[in-house]
């Protein structure tokens, strides 16, 4: 998470010689998690964190980040006569402004409904910034049917103000398309999502051979995945097949209950997997403990764990247990 706010920043050109303490911690309000006082703290480490992490890069090399920022910092820029920018939607801000800055003519071709890329700087701002002098909205789809385009149409412009979204939306049709059915849209509350989500699947499974969820982050597709596994739902996911970082957090948990080193030990509390809390976590790593037996009194269930794994046997109950 630290790792990602840094980079976030980045994508705007904000080091830490341009973060002001002061007038950040104005803006700065408690919530039911974190007092004000532990928010402020939290900022002072933030800033010394990134200096940190700028500093000991220099030994190792520059990050992508840094290749834009030094790039954006050239006073001379090579200039094209066209540049062409693609997803325009998902380009951050050091991103447009190096293209501004590299091309006379610009062709930028994006979606503003396909924005999710924020947590990477990507914007919709973006396209205030290359203008409107030749406009042209394609709104020839060729992918899904026309019951789906009308209530996409419908959603959107029942949920946006800004007049723009509309009008690209006003002539959204395939031409190609055979009548379909009329897609059926299910709203619930958040804490009823992942039940509802399985229900469905269960329901659909009836009529076809394979049903497919989509989630938007991998942490909700892991909770899906156990309320199927509660509910006994035969299912595999993208996220424990194809993720690298899933297959990375895996490693250090089993090295951390195989090992005897303390370190590994601490490291594997920050998987998914560990029987305890991530404030737990932070609880250990940071008392100076130096055998295992004192991590068993803080966190019983990682003995009875540990204990548990005699064989290459014991190893498959704690995949599919984990």
């Amino acid at each position: 998470k630290m790792e990602n706010l840094i980079r976030y920043l980045k994508n705007f050109g904000i080091m830490p010689d341009k973060i002001n303490l002061e007038k950040t911690k104005k803006f700065i309000e408690e919530d039911e998690k974190f007092t004000k006082e532990e928010l402020n703290n939290f900022t002072d480490d933030f800033v010394k964190i990134f200096e940190y992490y700028e500093e000991s890069k220099k030994k190792k090399g520059i990050d992508y980040a840094d290749m834009l920022i030094n790039f954006s910092n050239l006073e001379n820029h090579s200039k094209f006569k066209y540049v062409l920018v693609d997803e325009l939607q998902d380009v951050n801000t050091i991103e447009a402004e190096i293209s501004l800055k590299s091309g006379e003519n610009f062709v930028a071709v994006g979606d503003k409904k396909q924005a999710i890329f924020g947590f990477q700087g990507g914007s919709i701002i973006n396209f205030k910034k290359f203008g409107n002098s030749a406009k042209f909205v394609l709104s020839e789809n060729f992918r899904s049917s026309n019951e789906i385009l009308n209530y996409a149409k419908e959603s959107f412009t029942s949920k946006t103000k800004e007049e723009s979204h509309r009008e690209d939306l006003n002539n959204l049709k395939n031409n190609e398309a055979k009548p379909s059915t009329k897609p059926q849209v299910y709203e619930t509350a958040k804490e009823d999502s992942y039940r509802v989500a399985c229900e469905l699947t269960k329901q659909l499974s009836k009529e076809y051979k394979k049903v497919a969820i989509i989630a938007r982050t991998n942490n909700q597709i892991m909770q899906i995945s156990k309320e199927l596994k509660n509910r006994g739902i035969n299912h595999s996911s993208t996220f424990f097949s194809a993720s690298k970082n899933a297959k990375e957090k895996i490693i250090v948990f089993l090295k951390g209950i195989l090992s005897e080193d303390i370190q590994l030990i601490k490291n594997s509390m920050f998987t998914p997997f560990f029987p305890c809390t991530i404030q737990e976590a932070f609880n250990i790593a940071n008392e100076k403990i130096k055998i295992i037996e004192d991590i068993y009194k803080i966190c019983p269930e990682f003995k009875r764990l540990r204990e548990s794994i005699k064989t290459t046997e014991d190893l498959d109950i704690i995949f599919k247990e984990r």
